[in-house]
């Protein structure tokens, strides 16, 4: 799919999930809220848990949403490759907010607010017909 697509696409989801190397390089998928501001993706995790390890900075993440009709046989992915960091400035966590960054599902404190900036986007469309 052209990269137009993939980023309407990933703009038009609120959940998505992250792939990253964590601790003791054990391959990790987490699902997150998120939100697109001007191609970046921003998300909140707790200060304490395996996430925030990605405000420290990591340049080889992936990103990725989907949506699947089990009855059509339909559905689409859109994966993203990119670099993440913290996000400190007021005025950007502010602006993420007013963007649709909202309270995540998972409970507790999740005041840490990780972006990543997007290098890769590609994706495709699947169809049983």
């Amino acid at each position: 799919m052209p990269s137009d697509v993939c980023l309407t696409l990933l703009m038009g989801a609120t959940v998505g999930q992250v792939a990253f190397i964590g601790e003791g390089g054990r391959q990790e998928l987490m699902p997150v809220n998120f939100v697109v501001v001007d191609q970046e993706i921003y998300f909140r995790t707790s200060s304490s848990g395996p996430l925030s390890a990605l405000a420290d900075g990591r340049d080889n993440v992936a990103f990725g949403v989907h949506q699947v009709d089990s009855a059509s046989g339909r559905g689409w992915n859109v994966t993203v490759r990119g670099e993440t960091s913290r996000v400190d400035e007021t005025e950007s966590v502010e602006f993420a907010n007013a963007s649709g960054l909202g309270t995540p599902w998972a409970g507790g404190d999740r005041l840490l607010v990780v972006k990543i900036v997007i290098r890769e986007i590609d994706g495709r469309r699947v169809s049983r017909a």
